[in-house]
């Protein structure tokens, strides 16, 4: 479950509150972060050599109070998630921009427990990052830490607008090089996050 809490976010800054950095360049792309989205999301992994859908949830995302320090500026964002047998959860993280040297916007990331995820700007549309799966992450998706030799998420992030709404559409890849019970490589690499967020509010 604290990797469902972490992957909040798919889908698809830390220190000074204040208004005095309006109109910077950071400051500003930040902001237009800020709103409530829905959202709606699945999660794969791999059983008896089969992908399998292992989670599902959907959720309600608020991002707000537009900050700015050290080189960074960021919204605050909640997400309330609700799963198939009515419970609920709720995952707290940051998500903004470093800035640039020359005070442009440089890349999007976001921070979640003390880790941080950068985007990297692909179209104006388009992001994708990449992130090494960790040991709980590898048993929820199916496998045995011990046997994985290596291991990688790549994420990819596609903004789409229709009638002045925006969606984000979230596809993270995965792939898992293994030794098998025989001691042969076996090597998969499959959807294991899919999902989206849709703005209904400023």
């Amino acid at each position: 479950m604290k990797k469902l809490n972490q992957l909040a976010a798919l889908i698809l800054g830390l220190t000074l509150s204040s208004n005095a950095f309006a109109g910077s360049a950071v400051y500003e792309a930040a902001k237009k972060i800020a709103g409530t989205y829905t959202g709606k999301w699945a999660m794969y992994g791999v059983q008896n050599g089969a992908v399998v859908q292992k989670s599902s949830w959907t959720d309600v995302l608020t991002a707000a109070n537009p900050t700015e320090g050290k080189g960074r500026a960021f919204v605050d964002v909640s997400s309330v998630m609700t799963y198939p047998d009515g419970k609920t959860r709720t995952s707290v993280f940051q998500e903004g921009y470093f800035e640039n040297s020359d005070g442009s916007v440089g890349d999007r990331f976001y921070e979640i427990q003390g880790q941080t995820v950068i985007f990297k700007r692909l179209t104006p549309n388009d992001w994708t990052y990449q992130v090494t799966p960790n040991e709980g992450e590898l048993w929820f998706l199916g496998f045995d830490p011990k046997t994985v030799i290596s291991a990688s998420h790549v994420a990819a992030k596609t903004t789409t607008y229709e009638g002045g709404i925006d969606t984000d559409h979230v596809s993270r890849l995965t792939t898992v090089q293994w030794k098998d019970a025989n001691g042969a490589i076996q090597t998969i690499q499959f959807v294991s996050m899919k999902g989206e967020h849709t703005r209904i509010g400023q």
